[in-house]
């Protein structure tokens, strides 16, 4: 979930999903998207765009 950090130093979310089961297919989706843009674009070009 996107964080904040806060000024004891920890990460807290700023996105509270309704329940855990919610959470975890929001988690699930965005890791299996992520993973797939790692495998379709090579390192070295992601790497030259930042």
């Amino acid at each position: 979930m996107p964080s904040k950090k806060a000024v004891d130093g920890e990460y807290r979310d700023i996105a509270h999903p309704i329940n855990s089961g919610t959470r975890e297919r929001i988690q699930s989706t965005i890791l299996e998207v992520y993973h797939q843009v790692l495998v379709e674009e090579p390192e070295s070009s992601v790497i030259g765009e930042l």
